[in-house]
Order: C-alpha cells, then structure tokens, then sequence
C-alpha cells in the first residue's frame, strides 16, 4: 500500500525561526519592529525585519540551513545595503526575511538612524515561549526606527502610518 503526502509547507512561524537561528550562528542578528511572541504571530506573507553584520554570510546561512532552500530566492534592494530573502511556495511569498547592513533613510535629515554597531551594542535578548533566544531592538532604537520610516515614506505610502501609531 503507498500513502501519498501533500507537502507540507513550513508555517512562517517555523521557518522565520529556524533560518534566523541559523543566520545568527554566522553573524550577529537584531530583529525589530516586532512584538516578543512575533514568531506565533506570523502569517502567509508577512515579513520579518532584521539587521545583520553581514548580509552575504546572512544569506550563505539561510542556503545552508535546509528549510526550503529550493523555495528560496533573494533580491538585492537598490541600496546595496538591503536585501529581500523570500520563502516562495506557489508562485507566492510564504514569508519574507528583510535584512538590513544598515539604515538608510536619506529624506530624513531632521534625525540621523542608529548605525548598526549602537543597535548591536544596545540589544535586548528575548526568550519566546519555546525557549527560542534572539535578540531585538532596545526602545530607543525601535522607536527612533519606526518614526525615520513613517519620516521617509509616510507621503508615499501611508500605510506606514502604523508605526506612528505604534510609537
């Protein structure tokens, strides 16, 4: 007798996780812009905001880690410094991990970003209920982040109004 299985496709919830554990083995990781228990939290489509040393040995890590790797493809930003890792099950994004080198917000002037050794430096390490341990922003970063992206997009997109109303 055969028994076929559909495939099973990873919940976000497992894979954000499981390639920013192995991302952080290779360099150092600040998730942010997400609430303690983000993980469970996660649905088809949305993404995960984080800064890393080096996003060359972030996106090695993620290749090498084995969820999905096949399903995964990555897409350089115009900054250089930005780059899009999409988890892609039918044609669409299953989950998306947004790794930063460093900000920038260039139509800002008014404030200057935390650059990524202070955000580093100031982290604040978070267990999640599964025991999971990683790092996120400290207040003063998230809430410096968030107002320079309203601050930079707010006129072109104004969904971005949320993070004025986190703050």
């Amino acid at each position: 007798m055969v028994t076929y299985v559909r495939d099973a496709t990873p919940a976000p919830s497992q894979i954000a996780p499981a390639t920013l554990v192995a991302t952080n083995t290779r360099t150092p990781t600040v998730i942010f812009k997400v609430n303690d228990d983000f993980q469970n939290e996660l649905k088809v489509g949305d993404d995960v905001d984080v800064l890393v040393g080096s996003i060359d040995a972030a996106v090695a890590s993620v290749r090498n880690c084995g969820v999905g790797v096949a399903n995964m493809k990555s897409t350089v930003m115009a900054s250089g410094t930005q780059v899009h890792l999409d988890y892609v099950h039918g044609g669409k994004i299953h989950v998306r991990l947004d790794l930063y080198q460093e900000f920038s917000f260039p139509d800002v002037a008014e404030r200057k970003a935390p650059t990524p050794n202070e955000v580093f430096a100031s982290a604040v390490t978070v267990v999640a209920p599964t025991g999971w341990r990683f790092n996120r922003t400290s207040l003063e970063h998230e809430c410096r982040l968030r107002w320079m992206e309203w601050a930079q997009w707010h006129n072109d997109r104004p969904d971005k109004k949320k993070h004025l109303e986190w703050i």
